[in-house]
């Protein structure tokens, strides 16, 4: 068995387990908890009148309640193609670097998926989907032009490309900035060629998402919504607890074994089917340092944009940001580290034969894992279609992913059904939260 194939059998292997579990699950797929009340608002309001509606009175994420209102708008059977489609949308944002070959831009789309701290929440569920992963189809792109700048590029794409990501959400938009921040410092540090025109790239990117971040914080509706959490109490409470919890968080993940095994797959796949890069000593340390800090630093924006808004630690589903900024700050990482080690054919085979290993209990672990998932979603889908008919019984239909259940709230998500389907005499008891007519 040559080195390639101790990479490309596990790598297809997790691909293959991928696509099955998305095609499998997503049909399964139903409206869940805040999906109700935003398609009743748009139903009641229409598509444009949301958007104002949103802005006033809850959020200024533009590009989330754009994306949200417009797929609401075909209807409900849309969150079952939904995943699918952003998967799509993922693998194709990384055209560019599909020169690298064919397999490495999709395994990086998996790795991602399958170290989702919450995936029902990050990607089967609409709201966390539209919030925490489309942005990435945006910036997906921008990395792509950043990386293999074209030779007529108008020099406004970058910004447009990045003020519509961060539209999506202020934790992203955060890790979005400290991410460019360090896109620049590369740029300027290292001695790659079309240094003018990288520069450039980055700064039309960072114009467009320090406004899209402005324009957010600029909804009258931030306010109401904050209305909803709790406070922090100072800023010193911010700054400290948002140091530990980055450091408790990275250690964290870096305890947990298939992510472990996810990095070395990553690094594995780069070293031994990625051809070797001319590089510089001096510009591999650039590189390697500064994506070490990228790791550590956009973690930092989504965890400490948690402490401030809310005064906690931010969801699983908003964690997903930190785990797709670390995997990409891993690729990069990889990349420089991997000419280093691609001299010496015997570490190679070393490496490769400790992937094979690896990538089984990777395998093992994303099988259980997903496993777990589409039974969920399933009892869920199967629990919901039978009492649709008869909605007084939605106490008896448990909660998905960790998602609040119908009667939690008060009762807010069964408001919001029986305004969905225009049930006015669906309440919740107040002492026993019952759900009678």
């Amino acid at each position: 068995m040559t080195k390639k194939a101790l990479v490309v059998l596990p790598a297809i292997t997790l691909i293959g387990i991928g696509f099955y579990f998305i095609f499998a699950t997503s049909p399964l797929v139903r409206y869940w908890v805040d999906d109700f009340c935003s398609a009743t608002l748009l139903r009641n309001n229409g598509y444009f009148a949301s958007q104002v509606i949103w802005w006033k009175s809850w959020t200024g994420r533009f590009s989330y309640i754009a994306a949200l209102d417009f797929f609401e708008l075909i209807g409900p059977w849309a969150v079952r193609v939904l995943p699918v489609l952003l998967l799509g949308f993922l693998i194709v944002s990384l055209k560019s670097f599909y020169r690298f070959g064919k397999i490495l831009p999709v395994l990086f789309i998996f790795l991602t998926l399958f170290n989702a701290p919450n995936i029902i929440q990050s990607f089967y569920w609409q709201t966390g989907s539209l919030n925490y992963i489309a942005p990435f189809i945006f910036l997906n792109v921008f990395l792509g032009i950043l990386a293999f700048p074209p030779k007529n590029i108008k020099i406004f794409l970058p910004a447009v490309l990045l003020f519509i990501a961060g539209g999506f959400s202020e934790a992203y938009a955060l890790a979005q900035i400290v991410l460019l921040t360090f896109a620049l410092a590369a740029v300027r540090l290292t001695t790659f060629a079309k240094k003018e025109q990288r520069l450039k790239i980055v700064l039309s990117g960072i114009v467009g998402a320090i406004l899209t971040l402005g324009i957010m914080s600029l909804s009258p509706g931030n306010a109401a919504r904050a209305n909803t959490v709790t406070h922090p109490e100072s800023i010193k409470f911010v700054i400290v607890s948002t140091l530990y919890g980055t450091k408790w968080y990275l250690l964290r993940m870096l305890s947990i074994k298939p992510f472990v095994y996810s990095l070395f797959s990553l690094f594995t796949s780069i070293l031994v089917l990625v051809k070797p890069i001319k590089i510089k000593m001096r510009d591999s340390l650039v590189l390697g340092g500064l994506s070490i800090l990228t790791v550590i630093f956009t973690t930092a924006a989504v965890v400490g944009s948690g402490f401030y808004s809310m005064a906690i630690i931010p969801p699983e589903r908003t964690l997903f940001i930190a785990i797709y900024m670390i995997f990409l700050s891993f690729t990069v990482f990889s990349f420089v580290l991997a000419p280093l080690i691609q001299k010496n054919s015997k570490l190679i085979w070393v490496v490769a034969a400790v992937n094979l290993i690896t990538s089984f209990f990777l395998i093992k672990s994303v099988i259980s894992n997903w496993s777990g998932v589409y039974k969920e979603v399933k009892t869920y889908a199967v629990t919901w279609d039978g009492a649709e008919k008869d909605l007084p019984l939605l106490k008896d239909i448990p909660p998905v992913g960790g998602l609040d259940s119908f009667t939690d709230n008060k009762g807010w998500v069964a408001s919001c059904v029986a305004g969905y389907y225009k049930l006015p005499g669906v309440k919740i008891r107040p002492h026993d939260d019952k759900i009678t007519k």
